[in-house]
């Protein structure tokens, strides 16, 4: 999980939206080690309700990582699979990243 997302580098790989992971959601662990499984664990289940359903919502997304979302902002269906890329900041957060092909 070392990479991380630059829209400038001209792939085929789409961004959907990114996400600040941090101490505020419930989630959260101080071990750095647990919070990057977490966040691998969650990219896996979300591929598998798309494979299931066939869809998901960003706000699905959201709210599996205890992060406030506005509801009155465009909450978009994805019917692709995903992937996390992520990125460690200085104060410890952690920026998700997530993006479909």
């Amino acid at each position: 999980m070392e990479k991380i997302y630059h829209e400038d580098e001209g792939c085929d790989t789409k961004l959907i939206d990114s996400i600040k992971f941090d101490k505020e959601s419930k989630e959260w662990n101080d071990t750095p080690e647990w919070n990057e499984c977490f966040i691998q664990l969650e990219e896996r289940y979300f591929n598998t309700i798309i494979t299931a359903l066939g869809y998901i919502y960003l706000n699905d997304i959201y709210e599996m990582f205890d992060v406030k979302w506005n509801p009155d902002n465009n909450n978009r269906c994805i019917r692709k699979p995903i992937t996390f890329e992520t990125e460690e900041k200085e104060n410890g957060s952690i920026t998700i990243y997530i993006l479909y092909k």
